[in-house]
């Protein structure tokens, strides 16, 4: 195997938002089986873990798994993304089930894999990385169930006012695809590039911090899609994405013991940033929940 698949010299993309749109394009126009956005979306989330765990797990001057040769059997090509797959299900058993495909043909694959093989996505400006996510998935998410974007100006505006710090506790409760999370992170992440070039740190130090800061920052979302949307967004800033939860952030935690309750918790929170749905079709019924809140009740 010839060295564009060799871990180092993986390059960081400089127009991801472009290929994406790309390989939506082809999704669209050329996948058997396939029309709706959502469904290409949690196809593609699917692939950028097999990619984001294959970049995370291969050492530089190791062989990826992640690429595909242009003469290679079908059967040996599919084989290794399968197994890829199956080792980002054993590691994140939150986002999919044990029984869990990747159910796209295997030429829809072939230019998936081709289009990011050469690429290091774990690398890529992190600014970048929310256009991306919103240009493959949005389509899918906007509008259901009063389901919104949060315009990016607007969470940056909101995140600039709060400034959080780092070892600070963070939670979006209704974190739909994460851009609360990530902008968060980005901004603590910078506030401690700086307090290391000031204070010299070593990188084992700054790194330390980070994964501290990463592991502070939780999200809420009822709907299991967008909380797998978002792990993906949190792993390719660089993690945080071990406290995404798929649960109704308005029942009562105390009630039971399994899940989430363990960690997250009332008043365990120094900042608590979020967008949730507003509609006149959606409504919140029953005194398990509604009796939690004064005025509610």
């Amino acid at each position: 195997i010839r060295a564009p698949f060799v871990r180092k010299n993986l390059t960081p993309p400089d127009n991801l938002k472009s290929i994406f749109k790309n390989i939506r394009n082809h999704l669209a126009g050329m996948t058997s089986g396939i029309t709706r956005d959502e469904t290409f979306a949690y196809e593609m989330t699917k692939i950028l873990f097999c990619k984001i765990f294959d970049e995370k797990t291969t050492e530089n001057n190791e062989t990826v798994q992640f690429y595909v040769i242009k003469n290679e059997s079908t059967q040996s090509f599919v084989r290794r993304i399968s197994n890829l797959f199956s080792n980002v299900i054993e590691n994140n058993p939150e986002s999919f089930k044990k029984k869990t495909k990747i159910d796209l043909d295997e030429s829809s694959l072939r230019y998936i894999v081709n289009s990011l093989q050469r690429f290091c996505v774990t690398e890529a400006d992190r600014d970048a990385l929310g256009d991306v996510l919103e240009v493959f998935i949005g389509p899918a998410l906007r509008g259901n169930e009063g389901q919104f974007f949060t315009p990016k100006n607007a969470v940056e505006l909101m995140v600039k006012i709060i400034d959080p710090k780092p070892g600070e506790s963070i939670i979006d409760p209704a974190c739909g695809a994460g851009g609360f999370l990530s902008v968060c992170l980005n901004s603590i992440w910078s506030k401690l590039d700086n307090r290391s070039k000031k204070e010299k740190w070593a990188q084992s130090e700054l790194n330390k911090h980070k994964t501290v800061s990463a592991s502070k920052l939780f999200g809420i979302d009822k709907d299991n899609f967008q909380a797998t949307v978002t792990r993906a967004s949190m792993s390719l800033l660089g993690d945080g994405s071990s406290n995404i939860f798929c649960d109704n952030s308005l029942r009562n935690f105390f009630l039971d013991k399994d899940g989430m309750s363990e960690y997250v918790k009332t008043e365990k929170f120094d900042v608590v940033l979020t967008n949730p749905p507003f509609g006149s079709k959606i409504q919140i019924v029953g005194p398990d929940i509604l009796s939690q809140y004064d005025l509610a009740k």
